[in-house]
């Protein structure tokens, strides 16, 4: 599967609303930093990030509309990391911010590098300038250790594909709407995989439906 395919899986299986305020490329960078500041857990938790290993050339995809927000670092191509940082993890978290202002500069693209034509040197420089100021804030971090020295392989498909993602479709699953051996395709897991990783989320997708329920309820009783 090509990334954007998973991106189009996401994209016909998710009902979520983009929540995120944009900006345009005049935006002033004080503006940005301090919105990327003061709601980040807010802007992470409406991206899905995600770092699944594909063989195509593109370094990072972003696809935002007005309803969802896709993130996908190839992790094949971070092996190799610029000097400028300490390991892989580092410049991980990099790239995740670079292409999070991307998102909110409504940016759509997939490069192969952060010197590819495809963006524009305008683009490119504003992100760059922004990514490099908020990545030396501490207060802003993905956390992306927690899922890579994971040693549980259903732990590390959240890391890979992202956790709204996978949400989306195990939500679905139970919905009878896809079935297990599409998941298996789709995500490349094993039996063992899928029972634990729908055993994660098996709550949430009830609670899920509930919420959703009481609100098509109370909708219907106004």
């Amino acid at each position: 599967m090509f990334i954007k395919d998973y991106f189009n899986i996401y994209e016909k299986f998710s009902k979520s609303s983009n929540l995120l305020r944009k900006f345009s490329i005049i935006s002033q960078k004080q503006a940005i930093c301090k919105y990327l500041k003061l709601n980040k857990n807010f802007v992470i938790n409406n991206i899905n990030y995600c770092f699944f290993e594909s063989e195509e050339n593109y370094l990072i995809s972003v696809f935002t509309n007005d309803n969802l927000n896709y993130i996908h670092i190839n992790s094949r191509k971070t092996k190799e990391y610029p000097r400028s940082f300490e390991n892989q993890e580092n410049f991980e978290v990099f790239l995740s911010i670079f292409a999070t202002i991307s998102v909110l500069l409504n940016l759509n693209y997939q490069i192969n590098n952060l010197n590819d034509s495809r963006l524009l040197l305008k683009q490119k420089e504003k992100i760059e300038d922004i990514a490099y100021c908020i990545y030396y804030d501490e207060k802003f971090n993905l956390n992306l250790s927690n899922y890579i020295n994971d040693k549980l392989s259903y732990i590390k498909n959240i890391y890979y594909f992202g956790e709204d993602f996978l949400f989306c479709l195990f939500k679905n699953f139970y919905l009878k709407n896809i079935l297990k051996e599409d998941l298996f395709k789709i995500l490349n897991i094993d039996e063992e995989d899928f029972k634990k990783l729908y055993s994660h989320f098996k709550l949430k997708i009830k609670k899920n439906i509930s919420d959703e329920n009481a609100l098509n309820r109370l909708k219907g009783e106004l």
